[in-house]
């Protein structure tokens, strides 16, 4: 057993620890940082088979092959640490510990919140990151490792904005624009796949008959909206976040991303003693009504020209499918 895992094994109380008494990584033992009532949660959950082990920002959950949950564990510390915080940096750090769950049988991963034909699910209300184990093969798939790029970043923004969500666009189209970082990546170098497996076929074909949603249109997408025609949208959020971070050379359209989220960060934080503030828009589900994703929305696009922007969009498009 490595001397930084934390493991337990059906007994609450049976803990071992390192035998140095060090702590793991940079951030150090996340039993010292846990808040109580999510450990004492996770603490219940650990009943018959399973079993947990520690990393630098996650609990892992696990029934499964212990090298398939120490590889989804490992895959969310790189991404986290060098995806996820280069591109969003957090206003300070982060002190929640994620929880990751991985399920050794499908109807386990259903009942923990896993929808049908799902590869991988992000549950807020629960606080967890859960998985099914699709390993049968043995080896990295990466449309399964592209799911769990794609569900971490969901968890990672949440934690970044404070517990708020980010308008859908933003939060389903940077996911699926990770979805896309290779498994060749190694270290601070990230490589991107060009076509993403799911998506790029979606974008040529609606390219190609004037489908898509109008720019101005689709960053006010409400979540219903959105997921009314999901195939369409996660493919356009794909799209328009991978030409903004890696395909435009506008300096002011790569701007965008970036100034978003620090605004949404300023303003969700000037409401952090004002939880019904955070929340308004949230039952008409229209990014728009919120007052801190309106402003943050505004100042990302402010002297933009929404029209000249969308047409630069659709022809680098084009140019390149």
């Amino acid at each position: 057993m490595p001397e930084s895992q934390v493991f337990l094994d059906g007994d609450s109380s049976a803990l071992v620890r390192p035998s140095d008494g060090r702590l793991y990584g940079a951030q150090r033992d996340v039993l010292y940082r846990l808040d109580p009532e999510k450990w004492e949660r996770v603490k219940k959950e650990l009943v018959g088979t399973w079993k947990y082990f520690d990393t630098p920002r996650y609990i892992v959950i696990y029934n499964c092959d212990y090298r398939l949950a120490r590889y989804i564990a490992d895959r969310c510390e790189y991404m986290r640490v060098n995806a996820f915080e280069k591109v969003f940096p957090p206003p300070y750090p982060i002190k929640e510990c994620g929880v990751i769950r991985v399920c050794k049988e499908m109807d386990e991963y259903h009942h923990y919140g896993g929808p049908g034909g799902s590869a991988g699910y992000w549950s807020s209300g629960t606080d967890e990151l859960v998985f099914p184990d699709l390993s049968r093969s043995k080896k990295e798939d990466p449309m399964t490792i592209g799911v769990l790029h794609h569900e971490g970043f969901h968890q990672y923004i949440h934690y970044a904005l404070g517990g708020n969500a980010p308008p859908i666009w933003f939060n389903e189209g940077f996911a699926e624009y990770f979805f896309c970082v290779s498994m060749k990546s190694r270290g601070e170098r990230l490589v991107f796949e060009d076509r993403h497996p799911m998506r790029y076929s979606v974008v040529k074909s609606a390219l190609g008959s004037g489908g898509l949603t109008p720019i101005k249109r689709f960053i006010e997408l409400s979540q219903m909206e959105h997921y009314s025609q999901s195939s369409l949208h996660y493919a356009e959020g794909w799209a328009f976040c991978t030409w903004m971070m890696r395909v435009t050379r506008n300096e002011r359209y790569r701007e965008i991303p970036k100034i978003l989220f620090q605004e949404m960060q300023k303003g969700f934080l000037e409401l952090k003693d004002d939880p019904m503030g955070r929340m308004r828009g949230a039952m008409s589900g229209k990014p728009m009504d919120n007052p801190v994703i309106r402003k943050a929305t505004e100042k990302a696009f402010e002297g933009i020209d929404l029209e000249e922007l969308e047409k630069d969009f659709l022809n680098d498009l084009k140019r390149r499918m």
